[in-house]
């Protein structure tokens, strides 16, 4: 648990670097307009949005939270702890510090 624990905690750690480093591109022009003014497919300017350094890092805060709580309680619910930092570690499947053990069995 330890492991999966460090694992998260490091890839939320390079995500809010990310985050961070992004929004001065976010806070001194509206991009999605910008990208609609210069012609991107719609999905293009959605996607941006959708990954506005703000929700990344409100994403982040909240991922946090549950790696704690997880973290802390689960020893008394080992099943849904594991579950949900199992679920949470998918989101960086292709990380080459990712333990196949990890992946969550589809059930077929």
């Amino acid at each position: 648990m330890d492991d999966l624990v460090a694992f998260l905690a490091a890839r939320l750690d390079e995500d809010e670097a990310a985050a961070r480093a992004a929004e001065p591109f976010y806070e001194d022009r509206d991009l999605v307009s910008e990208m609609v003014h210069i012609g991107f497919d719609a999905e293009v300017p959605q996607h941006a949005q959708r990954h506005d350094p703000a929700r990344v890092l409100r994403e982040i805060a909240a991922k946090r939270a549950i790696l704690a709580e997880m973290s802390a309680s689960w020893r008394q619910s080992w099943t849904a702890a594991f579950t949900t930092l199992y679920a949470i570690a998918a989101v960086w499947s292709d990380h080459p510090g990712y333990r196949q053990e990890w992946a969550l069995s589809t059930g077929g």
